[in-house]
């Protein structure tokens, strides 16, 4: 059976279609679009995988019946619009951190890198993720719990975090949550600050690229090894990843934590030279902590499985 699957992010959107046998779904073919330029879903639809009568959209954005509204771009999808002008007899709406949850029983270990192998079996399940905004979700007893816990204040520990979030609240003109932080703008806004309060000296020719480019992190994240700012600002940026990840742990005591989203991948070396230190940085539960599989997950289309095995009936 062919199906559809929509991954609708902030910055991009995906469609694939996919194939599923069995209890088995392969992604066979896939287009990236930006997000801006995503206007006409139905005729989107219409022109890939016309064999499909099945899909899911996964939604970057809490869901309410049968729409859904992009919480970091102005995008709304409506599911009774799109089955009248398409093909679609079934369609699927769930949070985009819902699919990637799904798609956890599908992902094959080259998918997987390990930031701490653990030891505790058969728990809770938490995926989170950082790009455009901040997604979590968690997987208890096989039953999928979207959450909004990417939007909770952020927390710090010292004056340097306070001050760097004081800088975001100015910035902002508001409460700082953690996706203010652990973001595509967030990362861009640690880098903004130390340029002004760091003793560093600033790398001009980072600082021309970063203002001309069309998306500033991806610019941090790729010279981090070259411009000693970005170096830092990649450091704070997995500081703050690793205790969000660690608190949300807590929350449930999770077996299995996966790292999705796109900074984390671009980010590898300093995520495995400084996550699990701050991860395992607790007074009480370090010991409890470190049983904890924790790991990056390096599919990019981590989304697009776990929707198509929701529109495929795999999971729900």
């Amino acid at each position: 059976m062919e199906v559809l699957a929509l991954d609708i992010g902030g910055t991009n959107a995906r469609i694939g279609l996919l194939e599923a046998k069995g209890k088995k779904i392969s992604l066979k073919e896939k287009r990236i679009f930006s997000t801006k330029n995503v206007y006409n879903i139905p005729k989107l639809i219409n022109g890939f995988g016309k064999n499909a009568e099945r899909a899911c959209f996964a939604v970057a954005g809490p869901i309410a019946g049968k729409k859904a509204k992009l919480t970091n771009a102005d995008l709304t999808i409506d599911i009774s619009k799109v089955k009248k002008e398409t093909r679609l007899k079934h369609v699927a709406l769930v949070n985009d951190f819902h699919a990637n949850a799904a798609a956890l029983p599908f992902l094959r270990k080259s998918d997987i890198f390990a930031l701490n192998k653990g030891s505790a079996k058969d728990g809770i399940k938490m995926v989170i993720g950082a790009g455009t905004g901040l997604g979590k979700s968690y997987v208890i007893d096989g039953k999928i719990f979207p959450s909004e816990g990417g939007h909770t204040i952020v927390g710090v520990e010292d004056i340097d975090e306070y001050a760097l979030v004081d800088y975001i609240k100015k910035k902002i003109k508001g409460t700082v949550c953690y996706e203010d932080v652990l973001s595509g703008r967030g990362i861009s806004a640690i880098y903004e600050y130390l340029e002004i309060k760091s003793n560093l000296t600033m790398n001009g020719r980072m600082h021309r690229l970063i203002q001309e480019a069309k998306y500033k992190p991806e610019i941090i994240t790729e010279n981090y090894k070259k411009d000693k700012l970005s170096g830092l600002a990649v450091r704070l940026f997995v500081k703050f990843y690793a205790r969000f990840a660690r608190d949300s742990a807590l929350n449930t005591l999770c077996s299995e934590i996966y790292l999705a989203g796109g900074i984390a991948k671009a980010i590898k070396d300093p995520m495995k030279e400084g996550f699990m230190k701050e991860f395992l940085n607790h007074r009480h539960y370090s010991s409890l902590l470190k049983k904890m599989k924790v790991a990056l997950v390096m599919n990019p289309d981590i989304g697009l499985i776990g929707a198509g095995a929701i529109a495929a009936g795999l999971q729900k």
